[in-house]
């Protein structure tokens, strides 16, 4: 893409810019930090559902050797869900090629009915997910969040979660910075952002690349010792309270905000 003449006058006389478009972030590119693309070996198929059981507004997914299967429950009458099936591109590019019927049987078998029978509802499509993670979330007068600073794989729907903390954490640090009297592109306020996201942000990346290659695992041993762990876990509530917490974003450096919510949620 060219750069953007208005983008980079922007950034001339703004005094912060904040670089929140997406993972191919013209901004970020236009800085000059790299955030080059990582194959992770999956390709998501997308598309609306509806499902024979009611949703009762709980997202669902089963992790499977050749990917995690996620419902995401959608707003309506109870029945529609989101589908991002995550697999590996053979089996992607076998289950793109199935007709409607065909692909809600093998989406109900692979739901193992949990909702009964799924019908497809719409078009499907189908991209390869790809990972990225900038070397750095902050330039003169730069700050990146979101998408454009990380994108993580979709199997435990991090990705919005991290985005949130990150334009959180950023407020915070430009909200201190204002009270000390400080401008909002003083290299020290945007390296404190920097510091207390891109470790964490890189912490739940790895640990997504971790999971998935855990789970498609097919030796047997592993297998046994993953699901007896996984039954562990779901039997002691302090420990499953733990993983909560992470899945939803809840831990490391959190902001006034997020601490506060926590607090009142638990």
């Amino acid at each position: 893409r060219a750069p953007s003449s208005m983008t980079t006058n922007l950034w001339m006389f703004a005094r912060l810019m904040v670089g929140a478009d997406g993972a191919r972030s013209m901004v970020r590119d236009l800085a000059g930090i790299p955030a080059a693309p990582r194959d992770s070996g999956h390709v998501a198929i997308v598309a609306t559902v509806q499902t024979e059981k009611s949703h009762d507004d709980t997202a669902r997914q089963r992790f499977m050797e050749t990917g995690p299967l996620a419902l995401l429950p959608l707003f309506g009458d109870g029945h529609r869900f989101s589908l991002v099936w995550s697999a590996t591109p053979d089996l992607a590019k076998q289950l793109m090629s199935l007709d409607e019927a065909a692909f809600s049987a093998a989406l109900t078998q692979a739901s193992e009915e949990v909702l009964g029978r799924c019908e497809l509802v719409g078009q499907r499509a189908a991209f390869p997910i790809q990972t990225r993670h900038a070397s750095e979330y902050v330039a003169s007068g730069l700050a990146l969040i979101g998408d454009a600073a990380h994108v993580i794989h979709p199997l435990a729907g991090q990705g919005i979660n991290l985005g949130f903390l990150d334009a959180a954490v950023l407020a915070e640090e430009l909200i201190k910075a204002n009270d000390r009297g400080l401008a909002m592109s003083d290299p020290s306020v945007l390296h404190r952002y920097q510091r207390r996201r891109r470790a964490h942000n890189a912490l739940m990346l790895n640990a997504m690349n971790g999971i998935k290659t855990f789970f498609a695992q097919r030796d047997p041993l592993i297998r046994l010792l993953r699901n007896t762990g996984m039954n562990w876990v779901n039997r002691l509530p302090m420990a499953k309270s733990f993983f909560a917490n992470e899945a939803m974003g809840r831990g490391g450096d959190l902001p006034g905000l997020a601490r506060r919510q926590r607090t009142s949620s638990f």
